[in-house]
């Protein structure tokens, strides 16, 4: 409802729209008895879904001995639970392009940085006996959560120049750098974009609240524990000019509040393994 950010981003009728294969995904997923050749039938309907999904399986990511070509195969191997995020991260790509070729270099650092946290994120909640969707939650969080930030670059223009610049040569939080000049921050631009798509409410509260976990009135773990924690103790690599960019701390407090700080240091082995495993990579 803050006019602010529809202005500056746009309305519904505006921005792009999910695509039509992630909703039936969604519907075929939740059915019993489908099978990897159902989702499979669903991706041969798009040529670049298949070609994403192809070209991850063969990464080296997975290190496999051998080529696959099989969509049948690759969906076995990658799972069905992560078809939907490959499908959204793919279409966030396609949906806010950067096109300045200045802007363009904080890219590799954000997808690395999705990346890396969509894992811990999961990680987390697994560690913390989160059943159901939950883990999936905290992974879609993760995987989104600087969502806002690649809103922001695929505007361009004077204000992220501005942002930039005062990132550079003031220390004044990012946050509050976001809000005098754009009106709202990037976690307020990504919410209201995946509040339009109707993506679960967890999920969006877990990129919302991510800088500002404690404003949550919930006692409990949940995607935000994961994604806060993960982004924190996942920041990518400083370059020059760009690290404050992902500026955030962790909350001590919300931790302690929900009664997990203890829980910390076991949380800092899992991203250990996290960035041991994207080294090798």
């Amino acid at each position: 409802t803050n006019p602010k950010i529809i202005s500056g981003i746009g309305d519904i009728n505006q921005l792009p729209s999910l695509p039509k294969i992630y909703n039936e995904l969604n519907a075929i997923i939740t059915k019993e008895n489908t099978t990897s050749r159902d989702i499979a039938e669903i991706f041969a309907r798009d040529m670049v879904l298949s070609a994403k999904l192809l070209q991850l399986v063969n990464s080296p990511y997975f290190g496999l001995n051998r080529k696959i070509s099989s969509l049948t195969e690759a969906i076995n191997l990658i799972g069905v639970k992560k078809l939907n995020s490959l499908v959204l991260s793919a279409h966030v790509k396609s949906g806010f392009p950067v096109t300045n070729p200045q802007m363009q270099r904080y890219m590799e650092y954000i997808w690395q940085d999705a990346a890396r946290v969509s894992d811990l994120s999961k990680l987390i909640a697994l560690s913390e006996q989160q059943m159901e969707d939950r883990p999936d939650q905290a992974y879609l969080g993760g995987l989104l959560h600087n969502l806002g930030l690649l809103i922001f670059l695929s505007r361009d223009g004077d204000k992220l120049n501005a942002l930039i610049d005062q990132t550079k040569n003031t220390q004044i939080p990012v946050s509050e750098l976001e809000t005098s000049i754009f009106g709202f921050n990037r976690c307020e631009a990504a919410a209201y974009v995946l509040s339009l798509w109707k993506i679960p409410p967890r999920v969006i509260e877990a990129i919302l609240l991510q800088k500002t976990p404690n404003d949550s009135d919930y006692d409990g773990v949940n995607a935000l524990t994961a994604v806060h924690t993960a982004s924190c103790l996942l920041k990518p690599s400083v370059m020059e000019g760009c690290d404050r960019l992902f500026e955030i701390d962790l909350d001590f407090s919300y931790l302690e509040r929900i009664n997990k700080l203890e829980r910390l240091t076991h949380w800092q082995s899992l991203a250990e393994k996290v960035l041991a495993h994207y080294a090798d990579k």
